[in-house]
């Protein structure tokens, strides 16, 4: 499968910059789109992508509750927003952790 994804790269890569023109680009989609008529690579497609969808699953249930997770989960719920708005929001999750660390260092 590894070499699967390498092979998938080299030809995106060439594609992307290559200078052979025209005539070139359409042999290499063909051969592409011939690829993913074939029932292997959709099984592998398909098995990559139920594969996905668990870890993405089990990323979720291990951040659910935390810090983080609820940073995530508002700034999600809000449908607005940026990229930005989120890294702020988790450096401030960061900053508060830093600083409750400081506070119970403190303490003992």
């Amino acid at each position: 499968m590894r070499k699967l994804w390498i092979a998938a790269g080299f030809a995106v890569g060439y594609v992307l910059g290559a200078r052979a023109g025209r005539e070139r680009y359409d042999q290499i989609t063909g051969w592409v789109n011939q690829q993913m008529e074939n029932e292997k690579v959709q099984q592998v497609t398909d098995a990559v992508k139920v594969q996905a969808t668990q870890a993405a699953n089990t990323a979720t249930e291990k951040v659910r509750g935390t810090k983080i997770g609820d940073a995530v989960e508002n700034f999600m719920a809000s449908g607005e927003g940026h990229e930005s708005d989120m890294s702020d929001e988790l450096l401030d999750v960061r900053r508060g952790d830093a600083e409750t660390e400081a506070q119970s260092s403190a303490v003992k």
